[in-house]
């Protein structure tokens, strides 16, 4: 996929996938506020992403069917990485933060999956060592100048990669440790460990 069209793909995604399934009565947070944390993310507004998400995950406390504080933490995570990459975060506030969700569900956005990703971004890719049913995606920006994260989900079921490639899918799972980069490079931002994952395809 097109680097610069992964973005808006990914989060439109989740999006539509919220607003499927969740009544519009009983959602603290509008459409256009929903709209407006999409936009910022898509257009790697970082402050604006970050700030929205963290309002937001304070609104929606339940979570349901339809992921959305699962989602949001995602988004947290994302847009706090992107403000270290352009120098409006630092690494001891990034610390601070990520310790918070170790232990909380976390629902990551769709993309497509993929046997062999020879080094490419954002897709989910295919573990050789399948026997443990691992996966990874490399998360970066727009520009592919800097991996935001390192994303390891271990499955709980078997999943049929070879099947399903080239089908868009989410990843999912409760977060078992997040590891925000030791060197504080802006090459790699953080790596987001998650167990008892699940995968569903869109």
């Amino acid at each position: 996929m097109n680097k610069f069209l992964f973005i808006t793909f990914l989060f439109i995604l989740s999006s539509v996938s919220i607003y499927a399934q969740t009544p519009k009565q009983a959602d603290p947070i509008t459409e256009k506020q929903w709209k407006e944390l999409l936009v910022a993310l898509t257009k790697e507004n970082w402050d604006t992403g970050f700030d929205l998400s963290a309002k937001y995950l304070k609104l929606v406390k339940e979570e349901d069917d339809a992921q959305r504080v699962a989602r949001l933490r995602y988004m947290y995570l994302y847009s706090a990485a992107g403000k270290v990459y352009e120098d409006k975060m630092d690494y001891d506030k990034l610390e601070r933060l990520v310790k918070d969700l170790v232990g909380k569900e976390i629902a990551f956005p769709y993309r497509a999956i993929k046997l062999d990703c020879n080094g490419e971004f954002n897709f989910i890719c295919w573990s050789a060592d399948e026997a443990k049913n691992k996966t990874m995606v490399s998360a970066s920006n727009k520009k592919g100048t800097s991996i935001f994260a390192f994303e390891y989900v271990e499955l709980k079921d078997k999943f049929d990669f070879a099947k399903n490639a080239g089908r868009k899918a989410e990843l999912g799972g409760k977060i078992k440790a997040i590891e925000p980069n030791p060197n504080r490079s802006k090459i790699v931002i953080l790596r987001i460990y998650v167990s008892e994952g699940r995968i569903n395809l869109l």
